[in-house]
């Protein structure tokens, strides 16, 4: 129950933090599914190349998880804490 729950708190940071890019039952639909094509689909062109670019730079995605927004995220989401 608690990681469902961590779960929804995921989906609903992402979310908010897409500014509508992304809508929530596409992500939990790829998430359910395990499958993220279909959401990396629907971002735009540059929006798919700046992920591409980062998941594929560990310096910068070492220093994206370093941040305190990522840390805030991450312990929300493993701890199931509610932050700002």
């Amino acid at each position: 129950m608690n990681n469902q729950f961590n779960q929804q708190k995921m989906i609903d940071a992402i979310v908010a933090q897409s500014g509508g890019k992304i809508k929530r039952d596409s992500l939990t639909g790829a998430l359910q599914n395990r499958d993220l094509s279909g959401l990396l689909a629907a971002l735009s062109p540059a929006d798919r190349a700046s992920l591409s670019a980062a998941m594929g730079d560990r310096a910068r995605l070492r220093e994206f998880l370093q941040s305190d927004r990522a840390k805030e995220l991450l312990k929300t989401f493993l701890n199931g804490e509610k932050h700002g």
